[in-house]
């Protein structure tokens, strides 16, 4: 129930797009994670790629778990429209977003029209904040990018959406918004800050601070955020140089202790690795030793055209063959056959079994889902070679019926991989009537995925289970408080409906007591138990969270538009005065 509270505090524009998966949406049955309670042609759930699991630290929650490229110091401008208009003109940009999203919805049938007016109240519920932020310069937005996000929007797949969640923004997206605060200045989150700053510090004092140096903040979750040679230590979640004898580590983070050292399991301390003959009863010895097998002692390793009775007993430079004597290791291009076999720096490429860099390449590029892997998209078409020699490389793209294919998840939406199994190769074909499938995408129109086999979707009114999927979009499977173990495809009620629980309720309504009533607005019971339109959430009923006034300083808080001031501090979940 994260992300109100995050956009309440954010100012990004993966944050609106995911803004309703925190709310009761009907996200009712799925199938292996698949849909979200049957939206249209609705790609595998269990879950939003919009949002994350994690947050950033200090001076806010970060937009969305996991970041995007809106968050985290933000991405550049293009387009006109950097921060120079109007309050009004802001609202209306941000608005025209979140009504993208609604409008869309119902046209994919993932909500009823006639929800389309509480589906824009979800996101105009939590603007201000951001902007506010664009109004004071913290945010930048360009026009020309937010104009053309809301276009993409509209145009959206139908697979993208679950209910109003919109599963992962169009690219536009990506760029309608930059942060503006240099290093030392306020700010009220990670978006707000230039790039490749974060914000850090107490609520109402953090400011914008430098990343990747020692003791400098980084993104531990991610191990990411700090300088070569350094580590993210996720105690602090700042960088630390690798440690020596004594210093703290963590066993998880590979280079917390310095060359030579290891982190000992027992203390989470670097020790000293053993040294020429040393016993070595766990295999390990420093970089200029190996461990011999036959005695347990640290020897010194051995250069080239030396016996060798171990894989690790020839210098770095050098690998042990197949005869036991050390020759050099296979440089860039040259023919490899272990993973590990080449040069340091290099990996043998399982498709065109030569040493090549880790390399990301770019759409139209030639590709081998080994060492050089897409930058996005698929790498289409690589053809291995049958009798285990060298194949031939593919080429970055988006994915066509008729491309090889060895598994579902490489073939575009409406449409399934032939292979017939592990290491067999297939083709791409337009998904049929109870063909194989990971998830829903792999499914002809009116199927849904479930135990690796495409189904029909249930008809309105038949028997259903948490299993099944109902062919109506705005239908669930639900059963009724007069028969709680009679579940069957029916349309989510309105005011006064029966309910079993909230699923049960049309997006805007909650169920309590049995009933479907309004949520959101004042001595409503609020959206979600967290969200009002007016006022703020408060346990005014036994069990019941309800819409009441706004609160003063000191008082518990979810959102902004839930306090007086307008501010609620995102780390103690409390009103105080606004920042800004």
């Amino acid at each position: 129930m994260n992300s109100i509270r995050t956009f309440a505090t954010g100012a990004a524009i993966a944050a609106l797009v995911s803004l309703m998966s925190s709310c009761n949406c009907g996200t009712g049955n799925g199938a292996d994670g698949g849909t979200g309670g049957g939206t249209t042609s609705s790609t595998t759930g269990g879950g939003s790629a919009a949002t994350g699991g994690g947050s950033s630290t200090g001076g806010g929650t970060a937009v969305t778990g996991g970041g995007t490229a809106t968050t985290g110091g933000g991405s550049g401008l293009t387009g006109g429209g950097s921060g120079t208009a109007t309050s009004a003109e802001i609202v209306q940009a941000v608005t025209a977003v979140g009504n993208a999203i609604c409008a869309r919805a119902a046209a994919c049938g993932a909500i009823s029209s006639d929800s389309l007016a509480t589906c824009q109240n979800y996101y105009s519920a939590s603007f201000p904040n951001t902007v506010e932020a664009l109004d004071a310069g913290r945010l930048l937005f360009s026009s020309t990018q937010l104009s053309a996000c809301a276009s993409a929007i509209s145009t959206a797949s139908c697979l993208n959406f679950d209910s109003v969640n919109l599963r992962s923004p169009p690219p536009p997206c990506d760029t309608a918004f930059t942060g503006s605060v240099s290093v030392g200045n306020r700010c009220g989150n990670d978006g707000e800050c230039n790039a490749n700053l974060l914000c850090r510090g107490a609520s109402c004092a953090a400011v914008c601070v430098a990343t990747g140096g020692v003791n400098q903040p980084c993104n531990f979750a991610g191990n990411t955020g700090c300088n070569a040679g350094l580590w993210c230590d996720g105690t602090s979640s700042l960088c630390r140089a690798p440690g020596t004898a004594g210093d703290t580590c963590n066993l998880g983070r590979a280079g917390s202790c310095a060359v030579n050292f290891k982190c000992d399991e027992a203390t989470t301390l670097c020790v000293r690795l053993p040294a020429d003959t040393e016993a070595c009863p766990q295999g390990q010895c420093d970089s200029t030793t190996f461990c011999d097998p036959n005695d347990s002692v640290c020897h010194p390793r051995t250069g080239l055209n030396s016996t060798c009775n171990s894989p690790d007993a020839c210098q770095a430079a050098f690998r042990c063959n197949q005869s036991s004597t050390c020759v050099a290791r296979p440089t860039m291009g040259q023919p490899c056959v272990s993973y590990d076999e080449c040069a340091p720096g290099l990996n043998c490429d399982s498709l065109l079994k030569s040493c090549q860099a880790d390399t990301q390449v770019d759409p139209g590029q030639p590709c081998t889902n080994g060492q050089l892997r897409c930058k996005r998209d698929s790498c289409r078409n690589t053809i291995e070679s049958t009798d285990g020699g060298v194949g031939v490389a593919g080429v970055c793209g988006v994915p066509q019926i008729g491309d090889r294919c060895f598994s579902h998840s490489s073939c575009p939406a409406l449409s399934y991989c032939t292979s017939s199994g592990l290491n067999t190769a297939g083709v791409c074909a337009t998904a049929t009537s109870g063909n194989a499938c990971n998830g829903n995408e792999n499914c002809a129109s009116g199927e849904y995925c479930s135990m690796s086999v495409c189904h029909p979707r249930i008809a309105s009114g038949a028997v259903c289970d948490e299993m099944t999927v109902c062919a109506v979009p705005t239908q669930r499977c639900l059963a009724l408080p007069t028969a709680p173990t009679d579940f069957r495809c029916r349309a989510q009620g309105g005011a006064s409906a029966a309910c079993a629980d909230s699923n049960g309720c049309a997006l805007g309504f909650m169920c309590v007591n049995q009933v479907c009533v309004l949520a959101g607005s004042m001595g409503a019971p609020c959206v979600g138990n967290e969200l009002c339109f007016d006022g703020t959430c408060l346990e005014l009923d036994a069990g019941v969270r309800r819409c009441g006034a706004k609160a003063a300083d000191g008082a518990s808080c979810f959102i902004n538009a839930g306090c007086v001031s307008g501010y609620c501090d995102p780390v103690h979940n409390k009103c105080t005065a606004a920042c800004f």
